[in-house]
């Protein structure tokens, strides 16, 4: 798990044994059987479990689950238990654990001078002791930022019902921008059993959740932490008028980042209201059906505002017109899940359970797009669609999409003796991402597994308290693309020429270049794994070695611009054009102990070893470029075969030039000088060029470690965690020449 952010309500990136598709690559997530996608509208106080599954058992939840599944439980009454109410509050302030180490004021004088001096001027400095500390920008854009919470669960039941109902509120500001970045989230719950009869169970679950975001831009070049990186710590805040600094000399990308946020308007409101309902029919003993009702509801809006700004000569951020953001999406989504389950033991040592459902799935979204120019009194005040003077043509847009799915799926678990065990599943699913012809798929997978703890041979074995061998193989599919890029469509751009002259109106275009022949992505999974426990079970061992490999991948395949993929509004094809390996060992251990009678403590750490391959492009691809590093600059990152996906492509330094003797000897490196990096001349040309690049790391850490700790001391607890990655390279681009 990482963050995609540092911003109050950042979403996470969650992976399981590794990335296994170049598009999506997150997990089912179900929240008592309910589909989530972002888990930022989830209150975590109402969890009562969370369970993830990794292996082939969540092939029964077939496509979605491709990339593994998440299985979240919610807090519950108890029938004929007392009401009982729960209050929870507290508050909390943040601030950042480390900042990037830059030069002060005199320091970075000192550089300057040494340049010219270099160059053969004379230092722009005489006095750099006078200089003092100067501007420490991060100083500046970090703050403290307070976070609060407050939570109420009422939970109990009656003679045949339980009942659970909890009410949240969260608020985070950010550790930068303060009230410009901050995130506030409202939470409603309700979960409701009864049996309205012996055999006949209702099961009700409804949440809702508001949620409201302001952002800064992150994660970018010209981001706030960007600038503060690099603004110069000669310059001050503001002038002697008061007003903000321009970041004149400093490169068209940089801007004074206080300057930045006080000039940042928007705001994302989300109301979600999501549930299910459903009926429990057991006739006999071991015989039970299963009906529920799924749906999702979630509306956005979003409003931004650009004020007419100047931020200094030539900085791509100058806007020479206020202009306003506007937009309204729908998403919704139900899913009608029908099981029948049957279980019997026979002869007290054979055990059988079988299984067999329907899934209907649908997602249907609606979006409106809006664009204006010209607000009056360059004010966030009167930023809407309806105040901008000027809605220029392509100003307003809209879209829709629709994805059904419909599935069968049917599973067989034998157990004999409780020491041998078998699981086989057969699931199909047809998808509406695909044409007629290859719409379905089937997706099978088995689990074996052996208690030999069980064993007469293991019976006296004194530390030894459980030892479980497994072994499961399977297949899963994956159809997370875009919505019918089988087909063509019109929503690409076009414009109007009439006698070699260009008119001032758009049209519709064939956007994304189609392919019939997509098909699904399959991805098979092969995993040992062993449990054991030990001293009275206060030791317990999980470790597991698996082989993931995805075939067929989905990918947007480049093509010639003849075929006007490149026009605006179009894309290339979708193809089934890849394969990649991931292979890995898990290993988990736990121990749970006591000091006295009172003090108890519980232990735990994991670690995975993970490495991931491409084993194969589309014939005629030799490699996939990707990512963007500066203005005119290369692709930083490649997926290429026999290498890791995404990996970084570079340059290779050995040291920096030490003397103008040492860059005269060197090959030739454009504009080199003392003091810049020295690359490796690879192909032995003489130059210093883009033929040089090679592999300079990867983004895929090659181990992931955590730790979890707890202690109780009658009724106070302690709690702490940790986790650590090593082997996994990143992009500084925060470091790198300005244009």
């Amino acid at each position: 798990i990482s963050s995609q952010s540092g911003s109050p309500g950042g979403g996470f990136n969650i992976r399981i044994r590794g990335i296994t598709s170049n598009g999506n690559n997150n997990p089912l997530i179900l929240v008592d059987g309910v589909r989530y996608e972002d888990l930022s509208s989830l209150d975590p106080s109402s969890v009562e479990s969370i369970n993830v599954l990794k292996d082939a058992s969540a092939s029964i939840y077939g496509v979605q689950a491709a990339n593994g599944v998440i299985l979240i439980t919610t807090k519950k009454g108890r029938e004929g238990a007392k009401p009982t109410v729960d209050f929870h509050y507290y508050y909390g302030v943040q601030e950042t654990a480390r900042k990037i180490p830059v030069l002060n004021a005199q320091e970075y004088a000192a550089l300057i001078n040494e340049a010219y001096v270099n160059g053969g001027n004379l230092p722009p400095y005489t006095n750099i002791s006078g200089l003092g500390e100067g501007t420490d920008w991060q100083d500046e854009v970090f703050q403290q930022a307070p976070v609060t919470n407050a939570t109420l669960n009422i939970r109990g039941g009656g003679e045949r019902s339980s009942y659970a109902v909890g009410a949240a509120w969260f608020r985070q500001e950010g550790i930068v921008g303060g009230d410009k970045a901050f995130f506030e989230r409202y939470n409603a719950n309700l979960n409701y059993e009864t049996s309205l009869t012996k055999s006949l169970k209702l099961q009700t679950i409804l949440g809702y959740s508001n949620v409201l975001r302001r952002g800064l831009l992150e994660n970018a070049i010209g981001s706030v932490l960007f600038n503060a990186l690099n603004m110069s710590p000669l310059m001050s805040v503001t002038d002697a008028q008061g007003a903000y600094t321009l970041a004149d000399g400093l490169g068209s990308e940089v801007i004074n980042p206080l300057a930045q946020i006080a000039n940042s308007f928007n705001r994302t409101d989300v109301d979600r209201v999501n549930g299910k309902t459903g009926l429990i029919f057991s006739p006999i003993d071991g015989l039970q059906f299963e009906s529920a009702l799924a749906f999702n509801y979630s509306n956005v809006r979003y409003a931004g505002f650009g004020p007419e700004i100047y931020y200094g000569v030539g900085k791509v951020f100058n806007n020479t017109e206020s202009v306003v953001n506007e937009n309204f999406q729908l998403f919704s989504s139900w899913a009608w899940d029908n099981v029948v389950n049957y279980s019997r033991t026979f002869a007290g040592l054979h055990k059988f359970n079988a299984t067999l459902g329907t899934s209907l799935y649908e997602e249907k979204y609606r979006g409106l797009f809006g664009t204006g120019f010209g607000i009056p009194n360059n004010s966030y005040n009167f930023a809407a669609l309806s105040q901008a003077s000027e809605i220029r043509d392509g100003g307003t847009s809209s879209g829709r999409g629709i994805f059904r799915l419909a599935s069968v799926f049917a599973r067989a678990e034998y157990s004999y003796d409780s020491k041998y065990l078998l699981s086989v599943i057969l699931r199909r699913d047809a998808t509406s991402r695909f044409g007629p012809d290859y719409r379905f798929g089937y997706f099978p997978s088995v689990a074996l597994g052996w208690v030999v703890s069980q064993e007469p041979f293991l019976q006296d074995a004194e530390k030894l308290d459980f030892l479980k061998l497994r072994f499961s193989y399977g297949e899963t599919g994956n159809d997370k693309i875009g919505d019918f890029r089988y087909l063509s469509s019109l929503n690409g751009e076009a414009e109007y020429v009439f006698d070699g002259n260009r008119l001032d109106r758009s049209g519709q275009a064939i956007g994304a270049i189609p392919n019939p022949e997509i098909q699904w992505e399959r991805n098979t999974q092969l995993n040992l794994g062993v449990d054991a426990s030990f001293f009275n079970e206060k030791l317990s061992v999980t470790a597991d070695y698996f082989v993931k490999e995805s075939n067929d991948l989905l990918l947007t395949v480049p093509v010639s611009g003849l075929t006007g993929a490149s026009a605006p509004g179009a894309s290339a094809p979708v193809a089934n054009a890849g394969s990649i390996r991931n292979t890995g060992l898990e290993v988990q251990l736990n121990y749970s102990g006591n000091i006295g009678n009172n003090l108890t403590f519980d232990l735990g750490v994991n670690g995975t070893k993970l490495k991931n391959e491409t084993t194969g492009l589309a014939d005629g691809v030799a490699f996939i470029s990707g990512g963007a590093f500066g203005i005119g600059q290369l692709p930083p990152t490649r997926w290429e075969t026999d290498m890791p996906i995404g990996y970084f492509f570079g340059l290779q330094t050995e040291g920096v030039f030490q003397s103008q003797d040492e860059i005269e000897t060197h090959a030739r490196q454009q504009n080199a000088t003392v003091g810049d990096l020295k690359y490796v001349d690879l192909n032995k040309d003489g130059v210093i060029d883009q033929n040089d690049r090679t592999f300079i790391g990867s983004p895929i850490p090659e181990y992931v470690f955590g730790m979890n700790f707890a202690v109780r001391y009658k009724n106070l607890d302690f709690s702490a965690f940790a986790e650590a990655q090593y082997g996994r390279d990143l992009i500084r681009n925060y470091e790198r020449n300005l244009p």
